[in-house]
């Protein structure tokens, strides 16, 4: 089919552009996004597609430019990271035609006018209301046309274009830049006021420093005192860092340059005077203060810091599997290893023995508060807290040689060796509780050491018992005598109100710790007395679990299963007994077992009695309780077998250390080195600032569900191990990341130790999307850039702005004003604005209620979309402007 009616070129060009405006408009923005549309570079929000189109023998490019988010964009909010047609003139999505050609512009204004046209009726036809812009004159002066048509017969009209070299001394002040915008509006407006109108007016300012500081120091300058730069000596920067005892890290910020904005929104200006007046005020008086800095960064070895060890040490666990015991590393028996782990290097006995003295020498200073986590978030992952023994140990182990399978075996047989001469020649164990049960919360390597600590020191205790009776038996005294000077002793104790007859008649009490208060046993007046007991058996996480299949595999065995459960129970009773002779079970559970006590009205004031009944459940006929009573023999806890073995308990966990498997093995010094090494970023200073803190949690939830597996007790090392390699190594990339945000933190830090902490949150979140987005032009996204208070300001302009006088041979004529102790702003963003009467009065120009009028019903259909009719921005310098002006016109 021929369409007749497009029989000329040009309405075969309108009807072209017709149809590739039209396709883009009803395939909608996220289509066109999934179809391909390309981001435009270095900007934050806004993508292109493009179709090129021929008109005689000249071919055009017609490119569509739009962003996701959908609204009016100007200069009035300073947004960053804008295409700057979208700074000039206000607009979001548009279009721009250009011929393709070596120079991309137009130097012929009817072919402007043509093409103009051309688009704005095949955007008309399309029911379609972007602005269309063509670049004409010489490319470097910026220059632009174009028009954007509204509701009815009302247009706006944009034009662009730049002033280079030269630039008019007026128009270098603001008061020439209120004159030019005026002389282009006083033909528009007079027809329409009898005055001119106010003007709304905000500007931007931005300085720059001429240099990059801190590159000799923490603040370039600061030498004044004629001090060579050249003998600071800047590799020692982090030597007051936590990580400075494992390693030493280059300088992430070898430099940065700083631009400060100094905005000013909302003004109000009705005449030229007080245009003057703002460029000589001062730029403390700003509305909003800005920095956007740009770093220069020291790209560290990717073997560098803990992040390589980490890599390391992940390559051996899953080399691990190999075989069954650690040994095998060192003395390789199997052909398959000896290809592997020959090349291994192990560090001299030097090494090795300067380490074992750190782990188990100087750990004996250690305060029990230090065997904790600096961030409680780190008790997720199962693993032992940075200065406990183990992961002291495991934080070696990064550090030993190259943390490879061999050396680490070597390292884990030394320490071996240690923990059993402790345990030989009765040493308690450093950087462990002995105190205190095993936590369940670590890993299991740790809780055999904390029991084992336990284990030494109760057998250096009965150890120093039987040292005592020996040397009495070697002094030749006698048990009447002992027992004589015992009884005098505790006579000096006794209360002079106590009946001394009572307290003799009570020596045969075996085990007491004192009363009970004041309760006396039921079968007599005597005092009810607390006996001393045996300490409860300590167990770890795994002996529990086999307690507890031990329980199951009994369950058809009810006296078996009971007698497991109550040998403390028996325990308790014989040492009852044993304090308080004719007592009842009555008595033991009101000790014991208060809540199965049921107490009458109250006690017998004269014989102190308690009036009461036992529970339900302990008054049952054949009740396990009364059945254990009836068997306890009166017994001492001191007289009793042991409950708890520490002998036999503790030669179990050195044999659980010595046959450990090694992926068991490595799974636990995975975990703890993790947890110690982020826990080692932690507490460097200049990591608590917030964004900083931020990517604590989110790497402390990351790793949580990482190492999980790692801290089952059934951990296998044949399976899985490939899925377990991919996921450490994506929890090592991610470490990486951390441990770079610390480093840059802390260098900040340390750079601008006055600063705020908001300020530094601030520019490091700035450095942080400027370095993943990569932006160029205008900076990064304004919701980035850091407000500075005004504490901040001073702070800012006494140590980056630092006072210098002005150049008495430059005329002040060729300076634009507004100095910051004496720095000239780089660059000068300045809008202005005029609402019509007929305009609804809004948007970001400011303006007072001078002009706030309401819109007439009689201009409704030819109002403007916007209440901004006019405006004007120009940037640049004094040898650089740019000026963009569009204007509503009511044709």
């Amino acid at each position: 089919f021929k369409d007749f009616t497009v029989s000329s070129s040009w309405e075969r060009f309108i009807a072209a552009v017709e149809s590739a405006c039209l396709e883009w408009q009803n395939a909608g923005k996220n289509a066109l996004l999934d179809a391909g549309a390309k981001r435009v570079e270095d900007l934050l929000d806004l993508y292109s597609v493009h179709t090129e189109i021929s008109q005689g023998q000249k071919n055009y490019r017609l490119e569509f430019f739009f962003g996701e988010r959908s609204s009016r964009h100007g200069a009035e909010d300073w947004q960053e990271g804008l295409h700057h047609l979208q700074l000039w003139f206000g607009v979001h999505d548009f279009v721009l035609i250009a011929p393709v050609s070596l120079s991309g512009v137009l130097l012929d204004a009817p072919e402007a006018t043509m093409l103009l046209s051309t688009v704005s009726i095949a955007l008309s036809n399309c029911g379609s209301s972007w602005p269309v812009f063509v670049p004409v004159h010489d490319p470097t002066r910026k220059a632009y046309m174009g028009i954007e048509s509204l509701e009815g017969l009302s247009s706006i009209k944009f034009e662009a274009d730049r002033i280079g070299r030269q630039v008019p001394i007026k128009l270098m002040h603001l008061e020439g830049l209120y004159d030019l915008f005026m002389s282009k509006l006083v033909c528009l407006l007079l027809r329409m006021f009898k005055d001119v109108p106010g003007l709304g007016f905000t500007m931007r300012l931005t300085y720059a420093t001429s240099h990059y500081l801190f590159e000799h120091g923490p603040l370039a300058g600061e030498q004044g005192d004629g001090q060579d730069s050249e003998m600071v000596d800047t590799s020692l920067w982090d030597d007051n860092f936590q990580w400075a005892e494992w390693h030493s890290v280059e300088d992430p910020v070898k430099g940065m340059k700083i631009s400060l904005i100094a905005v000013w929104r909302s003004r109000y200006v009705s005449n030229s005077f007080e245009m003057a007046e703002f460029e000589n005020a001062s730029t403390f008086d700003a509305d909003r203060w800005m920095l956007r800095p740009l770093l220069t960064r020291y790209n560290g070895d990717e073997a560098s810091g803990f992040t390589g060890r980490l890599r390391r040490l992940v390559k051996a666990f899953v080399f691990s599997k190999e075989t069954e015991f650690m040994e095998d590393f060192v003395n390789v028996t199997k052909p398959e290893l000896e290809k592997n782990v020959q090349s291994c290097k192990v560090p001299p006995t030097t090494v090795l023995d300067r380490i074992l003295k750190d782990i188990f020498f100087q750990g004996r200073s250690y305060t029990p508060k230090a065997f904790g986590y600096a961030n409680e978030s780190a008790r997720m992952i199962k693993a032992a807290p940075p200065d406990s023994l183990f992961g002291r140990f495991c934080l070696h182990v990064l550090w030993f040689g190259d943390c490879n399978i061999r050396a680490i075996a070597q390292l884990w047989i030394e320490f071996l060796r240690e923990v059993n001469w402790c345990w030989e020649e009765r040493q308690l164990l450093p950087r462990t509780l002995a105190d205190e049960t095993p936590d369940f919360s670590t890993c299991l390597s740790q809780q055999k050491l904390q029991m084992l600590a336990t284990c030494i020191k109760l057998r250096k205790a009965s150890d120093d018992a039987k040292g005592e009776t020996s040397a009495r038996k070697e002094t030749g005294s006698s048990d009447a005598e002992l027992s004589s000077s015992s009884k005098k002793t505790k006579l000096s104790s006794v209360d002079d109100n106590m009946n001394i007859d009572l307290f003799f008649n009570n020596e045969h009490r075996k085990g007491s710790a004192g009363p009970f208060g004041n309760s006396v046993l039921s079968s007599s007046n005597k005092p009810l007395h607390v006996p001393m007991t045996q300490t409860p058996p300590i167990m770890t996480e795994d002996m529990l679990e086999e307690r507890e299949h031990a329980l199951v595999a009994l369950e058809n065995s009810p006296t078996a299963r009971i007698r497991l459960q109550s040998d403390i129970l028996a325990s308790d009773m014989a040492a009852f007994k044993a304090a308080n002779p004719g007592a009842v079970l009555e008595d033991f559970v009101r000790w014991h077992s208060p809540r199965d006590w049921i107490e009458d009205d109250g006690s017998d004031s004269k014989t102190k009695k308690a009036k009461g009944k036992l529970s339900r459940r302990m008054g049952e006929p054949g009740n396990v309780w009364a059945q254990i009573w009836e068997t306890a023999e009166p017994t001492p806890a001191s007289e009793q077998r042991p409950i708890f073995d520490f002998t036999r308990e503790g030669e179990k966990v050195l044999h659980y250390l010595e046959t450990l498997k090694p992926h068991q093995l490595l799974a636990q010094i995975v975990s703890t080195a993790f947890v110690a090494a982020t826990d080692v970023l932690w507490r460097t200073p200049g990591c608590k600032l917030q964004p900083v803190v931020e990517r604590f949690d989110e790497f402390y939830a990351i790793m949580a569900a990482a190492l999980a597996p790692l801290g089952s007790l059934s951990i296998q090392g044949r399976h899985h191990m490939s899925e377990w390699e991919r996921d450490l190594k994506q929890l090592c990339a991610a470490f990486e990341k951390l441990e770079d945000a610390v480093a840059e933190a802390a260098s900040l830090r340390q750079k601008l130790p006055e600063a705020s902490e908001s300020l530094l949150s601030s520019i490091f979140r700035c450095t942080e999307v400027d370095k993943q987005t990569q932006i160029r032009s205008y900076g990064v996204a304004s919701s980035s850039a850091p407000l500075l208070s005004y504490r901040d300001r001073e702070m800012v302009a006494e140590k980056l702005f630092s006072s210098q006088s002005v150049s008495e041979t430059w005329e002040e004529s060729l300076r634009m004003g507004n100095f910051l102790n004496g720095h000239e702003p780089l660059y000068r963003d300045v809008l202005l604005t005029c609402y019509e009467k007929e305009a609804v009065y809004g948007g970001g120009g400011g303006g007072g209620s001078k002009n706030k009028t309401k819109r007439s019903s009689s201009s409704s259909s030819s109002a403007p979309k916007r209440g901004c009719s006019h405006r004007m921005f120009a940037c640049g310098t004094a040898d650089d402007l740019q000026i963009a002006l569009s204007s509503t016109s009511h044709d």
